[in-house]
């Protein structure tokens, strides 16, 4: 071989294993970037899903505090009672009656458990027929 020809094999090897180089690099930048975004994904996702479950939760408890009031409400009125304490009890049921409205209409949160998880549960608003 003459050195002219070893200059130019010596320059396109070299030339190659920079080309090959800055290829692995782009390569693994690439994976490591599409690995990267799908853990972000996979963890916005699941902190989603517990913030909706939490609030689900928040919400059932709420709404059978609310049913257990509500049949304590019943339970109390079939005794005799003066018609103050009536009003007074009309008054609360009204009240828990509103506070159930607005946790409703505020709380959209609560109806979407069924994109997140497998309910077995009716909601709410379905189960009353709104």
């Amino acid at each position: 071989m003459e050195p002219k020809q070893i200059a130019w094999l010596t320059g396109l090897a070299g030339l190659a294993g920079a080309l090959l180089t800055q290829l692995m690099s782009g390569l693994f930048s690439y994976m490591n970037d599409r690995r990267r975004q799908r853990l972000d994904l996979q963890r916005d996702y699941r902190n989603k899903r517990t913030e909706i479950g939490e609030n689900f939760y928040f919400m059932n408890g709420e709404l059978m505090a609310m049913i257990k009031k509500n049949i304590a409400y019943w339970h109390t009125r079939l005794h005799y009672r003066s018609d103050v304490t009536l009003s007074f009890l009309q008054q609360e049921m009204d009240r828990l009656d509103a506070y159930q409205t607005k946790l409703q209409n505020e709380n959209w949160k609560y109806n979407l458990i069924g994109i997140y998880f497998d309910t077995p549960l009716q909601f709410w608003r379905n189960a009353r027929g709104q």
